[in-house]
Parts: C-alpha cells; structure tokens; sequence
C-alpha cells in the first residue's frame, strides 16, 4: 500500500510546483514586474506627461521620461493634532491663523497650523546605466504663484530616516498664474537613480507669513507632480 501512495504524492507535489511557477511568471503583481524604461541606446523616447510646453530639452538626441509620484500626500503640523492627509484634491501650503467663533472668543493656546506636501518618486524606474543630463520636479500652482517660486522649501531624501536636504535652488520658467513650476532637482535625481532607490522623497513647504498674501493654493490630484529625466 506505502509503494501506491508514494507516487501519487509525488506527482501531486509536481503539478503544484509546475502551477505556481506558471501563475508567477504570467500573472505577477508584485512590484518588481512594473514597467522598467529601458536604455535609451541612441533612440530618443519622450513621454512628458503632458508638459511638452514647460520642459526645455537639453539634446535632441535624448530620451525625456516622466514618472508620477508612488505616494502623495500633506502633512498638518497643528500644536496638539499634526497628522497626514491623502486623497486630497489641492491643499493651501504656509500658515494659517486659528479664527475664533465670535469676536469675544478667548483663545489662550497656540495659534494656527501650517501644511506642507510629501510626495515619493520610484528612480528604479530608470535604467541604472541612465546619463543625466536634466532631472526636474514639476508642481502644479493655482494661486500666488510668484510668492511660491520666491520663498518655497523643496528639500529631498533618497531614504527614510536620512536627513532632508535643500535641493531645486533653481526654477526653469517664469511664474505663471496658474502654472507649472519647474525645480532643478539633477544631482539628486541622477544620485538616486545610480543607487536605485525606490523612495525619492520630497518635501514642499512655505515659511509662516502674517497673512493670506504669503499663503499658496498647490495642485494634488488635481495636476500630480512630477518627475521628469532626460537621460542618454
């Protein structure tokens, strides 16, 4: 009897392994089966994301790639309720005041609360042998987008827990109202995409202003940010 089932389970564990090896190599979900640019091996790609207008080119005969950020978000900084919002359409960046109910209102505690704007980009998307020659960060502004470009806060980390560091000292176009704003973002883009880090971090924010002159109205999922390589 021991001689008949032996077989049989032997070719039981065979078509289970055959079955699973099949519905990985077909049907994988997990992230290392997203999409890879490949080389860019003298044949130009673009795909811009649809800021064919806004980004200038470096060469003709280049490959320009867009990605869209793998996580997007704000952040409340509040003295006792500081928290993280997702979903959220556009988000006003900088400081605003705590408004009382009425005019008689006593409030003793902390006044207000900022926001600022995380978003993370996946840099393995690019070939690890990619050339830089332009990296930029593109955000969407809606409203005061002349005071955004002259006191915004872009810093970045390329893993968690590493400290933030300033970075997009320089935008490429003139403020428009509304508009997109181009940050030069190479060094650490062309850094991340050499030590393929899956989490480019970055980080938007506004200093608090005394009023709603120094306060900017920020796309979200109305017009994501994005990641724009030119690379060879």
């Amino acid at each position: 009897m021991r001689s008949y089932f032996l077989p049989v389970l032997a070719a039981l564990a065979l078509s289970l392994l055959t079955a699973g090896c099949a519905s990985y190599s077909g049907n994988s979900t997990t992230p290392l089966s997203r999409n890879r640019f490949s080389p860019c091996d003298g044949r130009p790609k673009v795909n811009l994301l649809g800021l064919n207008k806004e980004y200038q080119s470096v060469a003709s005969d280049s490959c320009k790639l867009g990605i869209r950020p793998t996580d997007l978000s704000s952040w409340v900084e509040a003295p006792l309720n500081s928290h993280r919002q997702r979903g959220l359409k556009r988000i006003t960046l900088g400081c605003t005041n705590l408004t009382p109910d009425s005019a008689d209102c006593n409030y003793g505690g902390l006044p207000g609360h900022s926001v600022s704007t995380l978003f993370d980009f996946d840099t393995t998307a690019y070939p690890e042998t990619a050339q830089v020659l332009r990296a930029v960060v593109a955000i969407h502004i809606q409203k005061n987008t002349s005071f955004f470009v002259k006191a915004v806060q872009l810093r970045a980390r390329m893993m968690t827990g590493d400290t933030l560091q300033s970075v997009g000292a320089n935008y490429l176009l003139p403020p428009t109202e509304p508009g997109w704003v181009l940050f030069d973002v190479t060094d650490v883009a062309a850094r991340a995409i050499n030590e393929r880090r899956p989490a480019l971090h970055f980080e938007v924010s506004l200093p608090c202003g005394r009023s709603e002159s120094e306060l900017v109205l920020m796309s979200l999922l109305d017009a994501e940010p994005k990641l724009i390589v030119e690379f060879r």
